[in-house]
C-alpha cells in the first residue's frame, strides 16, 4: 500500500508526540511525587522540632524552678538556723519543739512543690528527720552527691537515678547547711529534695500533642560507652535506666543523641530498628536529650495515596493521549484526502481563472489607446497591443518575432541611439518625445525595463502616446503667455505712470491749496478787513471743502506711497490702549454733536506692542470717520482687548451696514458700496485700503463683519512681543533668509544709558528724541535695501542682511561713530553713554538665540571696558 510522504511524515509526528507524552507523564508525576515526599518530610520535622522544643523549654523552666527551691532554703538564714539547732542539740530539751515546727514546715514545702519527700540529713549523711520518717535510708547512689555537697558547700543535684532501697526513680537535689557564714563554715547537716518523675518529668516526656500510632519522644544520656534510656517507652515497657545501646549502634539515632549531635537527624533508626524521622535538643544545665521522633512509614503514608492518585492520573493522561491522538491520525487523515481533493479542484479552477485573466488582460491591452509594445534586449519585437499594430498599419504576423530597427523604423540596421539603448544603459525608465516627420505627429515614447527572477533585464515595456493635440495646445498657451506678459507689462507701466502722476499731481497740489487754505483763514479772521454774514458762510464752506481737499490728497499720497513701498515706519514700543484712547477723544465731541454715543471698552493694562503709534493713530481714525459718516442713530464702540499673544482692537456702529455680496471688495481702492453718507460727507473710498495696508505692514490682521442695516465692526490684531521676543524673532526671520539664499547676516546691539545733567535731569521725552535722531541717522546710512533698525527705549538692533563678520566690524564702528558724533554735536556726550556689541551667522552662532547672546556678550565685554 502506498502512503504519501505527507501521510507518513504526520505518522511520525504523532508517534513521537505521544512518545514525548508519555516521557512528559512520567517525569512530571516523578517530579510531583519527589517535591511531594520533600514536602511532607519538611513539614514534619518541623513539626517534630516544634515539639522538641516546646518540651525542653517546660522541663527548663520546671528544673529551674526545682533548683530555685533549693536557693529558697539555701539563702532562708531563721530556717538553716533552726534546722542547725535541731541538728546541734545534744540534750534535747527543744528538740521535740523544733522538731515540730521543722515537720511543719517541710509537709508545707513539699504540698507547695509537690516533692516525693523532704529530710533532714546530718554532717554524717544519716536521716535527721523526714515527714513520714520510719527508719529512712538514703540510697546508694545518693551517697556520693552527699559527700559532694558537704565538701563544696553547694547545692548539688543528682541525675536521673533508681533507688536500691526501694527501687524507684528518684532525682535528688542536695543543700548543705552551713553552721556559719564565710569560707570557712563547716555545714552541719543537708536538706535533701527528692523529686518523684513520674510526677511531672515522664508525663510530660510521654505525652504527644497529636495523634500518631509511631510518634514519641523520649530523654536519653551518655554513660560510658553507652546510651541509657531514661524514660519507659511508647513502644517498649520498664526501659527508664534499664535499657542501653553502644554508642556505636550503626544509624542509631539516640546514640547519636548521647553523642552530641542536636538538631535534625536525617537518616537514622530508633531502638526498636525501625526508620525515623527525629529531631535532637539538648536540655540546658543537664545530660539529657530529648529525641522527637516518628517513623517513616507513618510519616510518609500520604505519598502512597498521592502515589495512587498520580499513577491513576497517569494512565488516564496516556490512555487519553492515545485515544485523542488516534483521533488526531483519523481527522488528519481525512483531511489530508479531503486537501488533496481541494488542491485538484483549485488547480482546475485557477488554470481556468488564468485562462480567463489572461483573456481579460489580452483585451484590456488591446483597449488602451496608447500604443504598447514590448522589445527584448536582443531588439526583437516580443509583443504588441492592437494601437501598437493600428499606429504601423502592419499585422502581428508583420511585426512580432522580428528586429525593432527593421518591422518598426523600416531600417536596414540597428539605430545609432534608442530608447531602449538608454534602458540597457542603466536599467532606469526613458522618456522622450519622437516627431514623426511624415505624418506631422508628436509622439511621448517612455520605456520601463522588465527584469527576470534574477534581476537580469530582459526586455523593455515602450508605450508611445499621441500628443499632437497637447503640443498644439502649448503652443497656444504660449504665444497667449507671450501677449499676456507683453500686455502684463503696458499695464503694470501704465500703474506706475498712474501712480507717479497721482503722487505728483497730489504733491503739487498742496503747496497752492496751502496758500488758499491760509488766505481764507486771514480772511476769516478779518486781518485785511471786516466782512458781512454773506461772505463768511462762503468762505466757511470754501475752508470746509479746501480740508475735504487736503484729505483726500493726502489719502492719494498715502496709497501711491503703500503701493510703491516707499512707508518707512517709525517703530517703537507703544501703548495701544493709550493710542486709540487718545484718536478717540478726538472724536468725541463730533460723535455728540451727531447725537451718538461713544462706548469705550479700552482695558488699561494692554501689553506694549512694536508699532508706529502715528500710523495706527491714522487706523483708528480712519475707521472712526468712516463709523461717524454712515451711522446717524445709536453708538459707535470702540473696543481695545489684551488677548494670548495679540491685542485685538475694534470700532463698531450701528450704522446702515455693508451688504454681503459687498464684504470681499471692502478693503479694495476706491470702494463706496452704495453706503450713502450725508451731504458733503462722501470719500475717496482710500481709508478702508489704506488702513488695510498699515496694519499689514505691522504684520497685523484686519477683518469686517457687517449686516446691511444693523452696523458694521472693523477689527485688527497686533502681536504682542517683549523686546527679547521681538529681538529674537526679527534675528530669527533673518536667519532664515539667510540659510534659505546660502548667504551671511549680522547683528549690531546697542544699549543706552542716560545720567543727569549738570543742571539737572533731562527729561525722557528730549532724550527719546535725541536717540530717535540718531537712530534715523544710522538707518540713513545703511547701504542695504534689506537692513533693518529695531529699537525699544534705550536698546537698540540692527540687523544686517547678506553681511559678513569681518563687514559687520566695519559697520559697527561706522555707527558708532555717527551715533557719538551727533551726541557731541547736541552736547549729550556725558549725559548719554553707548555701548555696542556684533555677532555674524553663520560665523560666531547658527540659531537666533546664541547669536543674540554672543551680541550681548560683546556688548557687556564694552562695557565692563
Amino acid at each position: 500500500m502506498f502512503i504519501p510522504p505527507e501521510k507518513r511524515k504526520l505518522s511520525i509526528y504523532l508517534l513521537l508526540v505521544l512518545i514525548f507524552l508519555i516521557i512528559g507523564i512520567t517525569t512530571g508525576g516523578n517530579i510531583y511525587l519527589t517535591a511531594k515526599i520533600a514536602d511532607i518530610k519538611k513539614g514534619t520535622q518541623d513539626n517534630l522540632a516544634s515539639v522538641a522544643y516546646l518540651k525542653v523549654a517546660r522541663i527548663r523552666t520546671w528544673w529551674e524552678e526545682r533548683l530555685g527551691d533549693a536557693s529558697t532554703i539555701f539563702n532562708d538564714h531563721p530556717m538553716v538556723l533552726l534546722l542547725q539547732e535541731f541538728l546541734v542539740d545534744k540534750t534535747g530539751e527543744r528538740n521535740n519543739h523544733i522538731t515540730k515546727e521543722i515537720l511543719v514546715w517541710m509537709d508545707a514545702f513539699q504540698k507547695t512543690a509537690n516533692y516525693r519527700d523532704i529530710m533532714l540529713l546530718d554532717a554524717n549523711g544519716s536521716v535527721k528527720l523526714a515527714i513520714d520518717y520510719k527508719d529512712k535510708k538514703i540510697c546508694s547512689a545518693s551517697q556520693q552527691f552527699i559527700l559532694e555537697a558537704l565538701r563544696t558547700k553547694k547545692i548539688t543535684a543528682t541525675d536521673i537515678y533508681r533507688c536500691d532501697v526501694h527501687n524507684a526513680v528518684d532525682i535528688d537535689i542536695l543543700i548543705p547547711l552551713l553552721a556559719a557564714e564565710g569560707d570557712n563554715a563547716k555545714p552541719v547537716g543537708l536538706v535533701l529534695l527528692r523529686i518523684n518523675p513520674n510526677q511531672f518529668l515522664y508525663p510530660l516526656i510521654q505525652y504527644y500533642p497529636t495523634p500518631s500510632r509511631t510518634a514519641e519522644t523520649l530523654l536519653v544520656r551518655r554513660e560510658g560507652d553507652y546510651v541509657l534510656y531514661l524514660n519507659d517507652l511508647r513502644h517498649q515497657k520498664e526501659t527508664a535506666l534499664s535499657l542501653k545501646f553502644p554508642l556505636n549502634s550503626d544509624g542509631l539515632v539516640e546514640a547519636m543523641a548521647a553523642k552530641g549531635k542536636e538538631g535534625i537527624i536525617e537518616e537514622g533508626i530508633d531502638y526498636r530498628g525501625a526508620k525515623v524521622l527525629s529531631v535532637v535538643q539538648r536540655i540546658p544545665k543537664t545530660s539529657w536529650y530529648l529525641i522527637a521522633k516518628i517513623d517513616e512509614k507513618e510519616a510518609y503514608s500520604p505519598v502512597k495515596l498521592e502515589v495512587f492518585r498520580v499513577s491513576c492520573m497517569a494512565f488516564f493522561l496516556m490512555a487519553f493521549s492515545i485515544v485523542f491522538i488516534a483521533l488526531v491520525w483519523n481527522q488528519q487523515v481525512t483531511k489530508f484526502y479531503r486537501i488533496r481533493y481541494e488542491i485538484e479542484a483549485r488547480r482546475v479552477k485557477v488554470e481556468d481563472d488564468l485562462r480567463k485573466a489572461n483573456e481579460e488582460w489580452e483585451r484590456t491591452f488591446n483597449a488602451v489607446s496608447d500604443a504598447i509594445f514590448i522589445i527584448t534586449t536582443d531588439q526583437v519585437v516580443l509583443k504588441g497591443n492592437k494601437a501598437f499594430f493600428e499606429m504601423l498599419g502592419a499585422g502581428p504576423e508583420d511585426v512580432v518575432g522580428k528586429k525593432c530597427y527593421a518591422a518598426i523604423n523600416k531600417f536596414n540596421k540597428p539605430l545609432h541611439s534608442c530608447l531602449l539603448k538608454d534602458t540597457k544603459l542603466d536599467s532606469r525608465p526613458h522618456t522622450e518625445e519622437v516627431e514623426v516627420s511624415e505624418t506631422g505627429l508628436f509622439l511621448l515614447i517612455s520605456t520601463s525595463p522588465i527584469f527576470d527572477d534574477k534581476g537580469k533585464l530582459v526586455a523593455a515595456v515602450h508605450v508611445a502616446r499621441d500628443i499632437t493635440e497637447r503640443k498644439r495646445i502649448e503652443k497656444d498657451l504660449q504665444e497667449a503667455k507671450e501677449k499676456l506678459e507683453k500686455t502684463n507689462k503696458e499695464l503694470t507701466k501704465l500703474d506706475q505712470l498712474k501712480s507717479g502722476f497721482i503722487a505728483t499731481v497730489s504733491h503739487e497740489l498742496r503747496t497752492p491749496l496751502a496758500i488758499i487754505k491760509e488766505g481764507i483763514s486771514l480772511i476769516l479772521d478779518k486781518i485785511p478787513g471786516e466782512i458781512n454774514k454773506k461772505q463768511l458762510k462762503i468762505l466757511d464752506v470754501s475752508l470746509h471743502n479746501i480740508d475735504r481737499l487736503a484729505r483726500i490728497i493726502n489719502s492719494l499720497l498715502d496709497i501711491s506711497k503703500i503701493e510703491a513701498g516707499k512707508v518707512e515706519l517709525k517703530k517703537v514700543f507703544v501703548s495701544i490702549s493709550d493710542t486709540i484712547s487718545h484718536a478717540a477723544s478726538v472724536f468725541e465731541n463730533t460723535i455728540k454733536q451727531k447725537g451718538l454715543e461713544l462706548r469705550l471698552d479700552i482695558d488699561k493694562d494692554t501689553e506694549k506692542v512694536y508699532a508706529d503709534a502715528d500710523r495706527i493713530t491714522q487706523v483708528v481714525t480712519n475707521l472712526l470717520d468712516n463709523a461717524i459718516k454712515f451711522t446717524d442713530k445709536g453708538y459707535i464702540e470702540i473696543s481695545c482687548k489684551n488677548k494670548k499673544g495679540f491685542i485685538e482692537c475694534s470700532v463698531a456702529d450701528t450704522g446702515v451696514g455693508i451688504s454681503k455680496e459687498n464684504l470681499p471688495k471692502v478693503f479694495d481702492k476706491f470702494q463706496q458700496f452704495g453706503r450713502v453718507a450725508g451731504a458733503g460727507e462722501k470719500g475717496t473710498g482710500l481709508g478702508l485700503s489704506i488702513a488695510k495696508n498699515i496694519i499689514d505692514m505691522h504684520n497685523g490682521s484686519m477683518s469686517v463683519e457687517s449686516e446691511l442695516g444693523k452696523g458694521t465692526k472693523f477689527t485688527f490684531k497686533l502681536h504682542k512681543y517683549t523686546s527679547e521676543e521681538l529681538f529674537d524673532k526679527s534675528v530669527k526671520d533673518a536667519i532664515e533668509n539667510a540659510a534659505q539664499n546660502g548667504l551671511k547676516m549680522s547683528i549690531v546691539m546697542i544699549a543706552s544709558e542716560t545720567s543727569k545733567a549738570a543742571g539737572g535731569e533731562v527729561p525722557a521725552r528730549k532724550m527719546h528724541d535725541i536717540l530717535s535722531e540718531a537712530v534715523r541717522l544710522v538707518k540713513h546710512n545703511l547701504n542695504h535695501v534689506g537692513d533693518d533698525i529695531i529699537r525699544n527705549d534705550g536698546d537698540i538692533l540692527v540687523i544686517l542682511k547678506d553681511c559678513s563678520k569681518q563687514n559687520s566690524l566695519k559697520v559697527k564702528s561706522r555707527i558708532e561713530e555717527i551715533m557719538r558724533k551727533y551726541l557731541s554735536d547736541n552736547e549729550m556726550s556725558g549725559i548719554i553713554k553707548l555701548w555696542f556689541g556684533c555677532a555674524a551667522y553663520p560665523d560666531d552662532a547658527a540659531d537666533e538665540m546664541n547669536l543674540v547672546l554672543k551680541a550681548k556678550n560683546a556688548l557687556y565685554s564694552s562695557k565692563k571696558a
